[in-house]
């Protein structure tokens, strides 16, 4: 249960990179450029953007740059997607302003390496693996650094490295290793995604010890046991219940503070209605799933204290 209030709080806590992008879209169907450039410059203040998104995002940037006749953030923008997109082509027939700066984005991305790291040779060097990669080259403010995650039995590992220094990673041979690697500009968008590259463990086992035989004597009488005692009863629902009770509790606090500070932000400054009915309704939300989890809470609690003389019995 609090659970889905956490995943509730998520879809309540705004407006997610997706709809933003949507809503651009939107306006720019609309003409309105100027709303569209402030809805860009939210997402662009937004870190973590998959492949997809990042490219979607330059796209719409450079049809609402080219919009507003600004050539070379239009051409700047054009340039990225095609980056990341070779195949990019504009939709219909655009006007000049919109062709002139794509096809010049378009004759400069034929210069310019794609942001994508490729595995080209993978050493076995007894304790160690060493993967060599080809590394793209750094464009300013886009290929930025690498990523690498390094899953094995025990969990992921990430490793962090400059474009520049990414040429080389040093994995040990001593379990197997499964590795996955993201380009990133400098905001921690994703430019292009490798892998999965499967290593096997190159460390000999250390060798088992034999097995010890055992011998018993024969015509030995063996020791008759007496009956067992049964073991004590285990509270496992009542421990359940109490620790649900105190999930929903620390729940009911979390949304308790996010609700205070929504109420805050709305009565602290001005708004426009569409912004003040979302406080309003983001509020609303917080309040109620609040007075849920304290509910919950102590429904939880008032069922660990039944339980726990009921199975103690």
């Amino acid at each position: 249960m609090s659970l889905a209030l956490l995943l509730l709080l998520a879809q309540v806590s705004g407006p997610p990179t997706r709809v933003r992008l949507d809503d651009a879209r939107r306006e720019l169907s609309d003409l309105k450029y100027k709303e569209a450039a402030r809805t860009l410059a939210d997402v662009a203040q937004r870190p973590n953007l998959t492949r997809a998104e990042a490219l979607e995002f330059y796209t719409t940037d450079g049809l609402c740059k080219a919009g507003l006749n600004d050539t070379a953030g239009a051409r700047k923008s054009f340039g990225f997607a095609l980056l990341l997109d070779p195949q990019f082509k504009l939709a219909g027939k655009p006007a000049p302003r919109v062709s002139t700066p794509f096809l010049e984005a378009k004759a400069w991305a034929k210069e310019h390496a794609p942001p994508d790291l490729t595995l080209s040779d993978k050493r076995d060097t007894g304790a160690t693996w060493t993967l060599v990669f080809t590394v793209p080259p750094a464009e300013t403010e886009f290929t930025n650094n690498v990523l690498f995650a390094l899953t094995d039995g025990t969990g992921t590992r990430e490793v962090e490295l400059p474009i520049a220094q990414a040429g080389k990673l040093e994995v040990p041979a001593d379990t197997s290793t499964r590795v996955t690697w993201k380009v990133r500009d400098t905001r921690g968008w994703t430019l292009s995604e490798g892998g999965p590259v499967a290593l096997e463990p190159r460390v000999a086992p250390k060798p088992s010890l034999p097995p010890v035989a055992t011998y018993l004597p024969r015509n030995v009488a063996q020791p008759q046991l007496g009956p067992t005692a049964p073991p004590p009863r285990r509270r496992v629902f009542t421990w359940i219940s109490g620790g649900l009770s105190v999930l929903s509790a620390g729940a009911a606090v979390a949304l308790g503070f996010f609700a205070r500070d929504t109420q805050l932000s709305l009565i602290s400054s001005m708004h426009d209605s569409s912004t003040a009915n979302y406080l309003v309704e983001r509020l609303r939300t917080e309040s109620t799933l609040t007075n849920v989890s304290w509910i919950a809470a102590g429904a939880f609690l008032v069922a660990g204290v039944i339980l726990f003389f009921v199975e103690g019995s």
